[in-house]
């Protein structure tokens, strides 16, 4: 009596039965896709090394000048290392070296482009007098409050941002002065001379103000600033809102819409060089501190980087994050991921020292920092 026809499933079972019996062959099929796994997980493994850092490089030095980059300046850096969550455990499996390129991948996103501090492990000590000046938004402080921090620090100015209660900051510090200018507060050792809206603003709100010390015969013009946050346009893209805006045809409703996001950072953009533009231009010695509203990467970084100092970049330790005080991300162990709050001196004061808050669950933590005049 005839054998039955073979069925697809006989088929495959015998060449699985012979893929066994031949595992060991260097021809066989196992041994053939194994070295194709091998070969792909090594080009996985590069072309994600290269392909971060070119993302990430853009991302440095190129920022907001495109909306897409705009929108990932924003985003956990650590979001950048998933990829190794699956391809590290193949790898250890199948092609182990390759374990050390993504090692390098790591370095690249934790130990380069997020900028850990480590210069107090040399901060000189001061030899002239000293300037201590902390920073802070006040705006979904959460029910929580920098007092405790204030008064561990000792600052001779405080600049506030989302304040503007310029009565009740007097009756809790009634030793300091206290001059306010719509949200934005100082209260200084020092008398405050002059304090004015500055000439700039964006979406209709001012983007800080300006304010000048007697600081013991020395004027000192203190710039508190608070650029709207990019929350709205950040909101947007959450979501299936980014690959919605990135793929959808222009003559499509969300074409106006992708024009308009576009429109927003490139007004954003614009504002965050003229505020710069007219910083720099101040002859007499200046601080420009507060909530700037954007990351320590990017066009805007830079513009400010390119000629202020930068305290927590010059004398910070560690990340320095700033917001959110908390958050339900894992990604980033539940605090925070974005340093948005600054402060910015000219050549007249060198930074000593610099301290972010530790713990409290405010949307921004407070940043303080002690200077020394130079030398005149």
């Amino acid at each position: 009596m005839p054998a039955p026809p073979a069925t697809l499933v006989d088929r495959l079972l015998d060449a699985l039965v012979n893929a066994v019996r031949q595992r060991k062959e260097p021809q066989g099929l196992v041994q053939r896709l194994q070295r194709w796994f091998r070969a792909l997980l090594a080009v996985v493994s590069l072309g994600y090394l290269g392909f971060l850092a070119i993302v990430l490089a853009l991302l440095e030095w190129h920022g907001e000048r495109n909306w897409i980059l705009a929108f990932l300046l924003y985003l956990p850096p650590t979001g950048w290392l998933l990829p190794l969550t699956l391809l590290t455990p193949l790898c250890l499996l199948f092609r182990w070296r390759l374990v050390f390129v993504h090692l390098g991948c790591v370095l690249l996103v934790l130990g380069i482009y997020m900028k850990p501090r480590w210069s107090l492990l040399s901060s000189p000590a001061p030899g002239g007098p000293t300037l201590t000046v902390l920073t802070n938004n006040r705006g979904e402080a959460n029910r929580t409050s920098p007092t405790k921090f204030i008064a561990e620090q000792k600052p001779d100015i405080i600049a506030l941002q989302e304040a503007g209660r310029e009565d009740a900051y007097q009756a809790a510090y009634p030793e300091l002065h206290v001059k306010a200018v719509g949200e934005y507060t100082l209260l200084s050792r020092f008398p405050i001379t002059k304090a004015e809206h500055l000439p700039l603003s964006l979406k209709n709100l001012p983007v800080g103000a300006r304010f000048e010390l007697d600081c013991d015969g020395r004027t000192l013009v203190v710039f508190n600033i608070h650029i709207v946050s990019p929350r709205r346009d950040l909101d947007l893209m959450r979501g299936l809102g980014f690959p919605v805006l990135i793929l959808a045809p222009a003559r499509s409703r969300f074409g106006p819409m992708r024009e308009q996001y576009k429109a927003s950072w490139a007004e954003r953009r614009e504002i965050v060089r003229q505020l710069a533009e007219l910083i720099q231009k101040e002859q007499k010695p200046f601080l420009a501190v507060g909530d700037f509203n954007f990351p320590d990467h990017g066009y805007s970084y830079h513009l400010f980087a390119g000629q202020l100092t930068d305290a927590f970049a010059a004398r910070g330790r560690g990340y320095g994050f700033t917001l959110p005080g908390t958050t339900r991300n894992p990604l980033t162990l539940f605090g925070p991921w974005l340093r948005l709050d600054y402060l910015w001196s000219s050549h007249h004061l060198s930074p000593v020292e610099c301290v972010r808050e530790p713990g409290r669950e405010s949307q921004h933590r407070a940043v303080v920092a002690t200077y020394e005049w130079s030398v005149q």
